[in-house]
């Protein structure tokens, strides 16, 4: 899943939303379980993340995604442009819009993609700490953020 691999990118270069992430699942579902659907809508910094990793480029390609007139620096992995005062923003552009496409070709497992893109973040959230790889001189690598076409 491209996606998900999008999101563990994002989340390694911005340790920040990794940590309030971590808070939130910790706060609401403590560290005996993992998060379920149930928790969904206690959870609106994990959904935050699930919509900034939709705008990601393996995810979509669309300009739309990516004007900042609507999502101001579009190519900073920044779920907070979802939020406002710890809850999702009503305001804010749903990527939902755009990344699954439009009427008669929109995609039909639209909702079945976020919900799986969802509960893989939620649960890795919940079960690791993401830190950049270190060379053998305990020097941080940076990760690449080049993205190649293939076929799985």
């Amino acid at each position: 899943m491209a996606a998900v691999a999008t999101c563990i990118l994002g989340l390694l270069l911005n340790p920040s939303a990794l940590k309030k992430a971590q808070d939130e699942i910790d706060r609401v579902v403590g560290t005996e379980q993992l998060p379920t659907f149930d928790d969904v809508d206690l959870l609106p910094y994990i959904t935050a993340i699930t919509k900034e990793t939709e705008m990601e480029r393996c995810c979509s390609d669309l300009a739309m995604l990516h004007d900042e007139n609507i999502y101001p620096n579009p190519f900073d992995f920044n779920p907070d442009r979802f939020m406002k005062d710890g809850k999702l923003d009503p305001n804010a552009k749903d990527p939902m819009h755009a990344a699954f496409g439009f009427g008669r070709r929109i995609c039909p497992g639209r909702y079945m993609a976020f919900s799986a893109v969802w509960i893989a973040v939620a649960s890795i959230v919940a079960t690791f700490d993401i830190t950049k790889a270190r060379d053998a001189n305990g020097e941080i690598i940076e990760p690449s953020q080049d993205y190649i076409s293939t076929i799985v």
